[in-house]
């Protein structure tokens, strides 16, 4: 490859960028620093939210292609293997350490196992969601609070909550193709929703700024685009914590809340491959005219 200097400005002839034009990595939890289950409770209609959800490795790494279902997470079938789903009930928590630091003006995606409920009969059909959309459970909900991991002399970590230390609610879909077969089938007296690997995996890094009701009325067709290449989840501004990055990051559910915190992952897009090539060229270019290159 040649190199030329003009005018005091690097050229570059046929540089290579086909490695640079990648969508960026994800910075996901890499390790669990502390896990408290909490107290399992049994909500109005009966239904305990325990179910052997307790392995704190589930919420480590990033969303599965694979639900064990043979699909992949979608707005109406989310993920739902105990291998894939974190529970943190009323008085527990968890705390995790991100892989990489997240900048402290950056945002934190939060993907759980919310699902969309459907109400289309038409058998083959994609289905919808009804307007206002409705979703199939109670929506996850916890307290985030976030660190960069210093402690206090009695070895915890330092944690700025986020929303005022008030409960978020973790209401947006997951995901995870953009071409999946998703459709409405029938049994005995009931319609259910089928789906399908899909072969285009959707930007996990890529923040989603709506909220359930963007997807009011739409089908599955119409949900990819209202996401826009996005996975879904719901995205949290870092900014408020005042810190200058963030590699904690802890989901707590205070005692006797009626709600609890559902947790697949947990990720934060990191710079765009190609953003770092061209800074290096700018770089470069403004180099003194004398500087002798050398590309390999």
């Amino acid at each position: 490859m040649k190199d030329f200097i003009f005018g005091g400005i690097l050229c570059l002839s046929a540089v290579p960028l086909m490695a640079a034009t990648a969508s960026g990595s994800t910075d996901t939890a890499s390790a669990v620093l502390g896990y408290q289950f909490g107290t399992p409770y049994t909500s109005s209609s009966g239904y305990s939210y325990y179910n052997g959800y307790d392995n704190a490795s589930a919420a480590l790494g990033p969303i599965q292609s694979d639900t064990s279902g043979g699909y992949g997470p979608d707005p109406f079938l989310p993920a739902w293997d105990t291998s894939q789903l974190t529970i943190v009930a009323p008085g527990g928590s968890i705390t995790l350490q991100m892989a990489q630091p997240v900048s402290g003006n950056g945002m934190l995606g939060v993907f759980t196992d919310v699902a969309i409920n459907n109400v289309s009969t038409t058998v083959g059909s994609e289905p919808q969601a009804s307007t206002p959309a409705s979703t199939l459970s109670p929506f996850p909900e916890a307290i985030v609070s976030v660190g960069d991991g210093s402690k206090n002399a009695g070895g915890d970590y330092i944690l700025v909550p986020l929303n005022g230390g008030n409960p978020i609610t973790f209401e947006n879909p997951t995901n995870y193709y953009t071409n999946s077969l998703v459709s409405v089938q029938s049994g005995p007296g009931y319609y259910y929703v089928q789906s399908s690997l899909g072969t285009q995996p959707a930007d996990w890094t890529k923040p989603f700024l709506g909220n359930l009701a963007s997807f009011n009325g739409e089908t599955y067709s119409q949900m990819v685009a209202t996401l826009d290449g996005s996975a879904g989840g719901t995205w949290l501004n870092l900014a408020s914590a005042g810190l200058s990055q963030v590699d904690v990051v802890q989901f707590s559910v205070p005692t006797g809340a009626t709600y609890h915190m559902t947790l697949d992952s947990v990720a934060a897009p990191e710079p765009n491959a190609l953003e770092l090539v061209g800074l290096g060229i700018v770089a470069m270019a403004l180099m003194p005219r004398r500087a002798r290159w050398r590309l390999l």
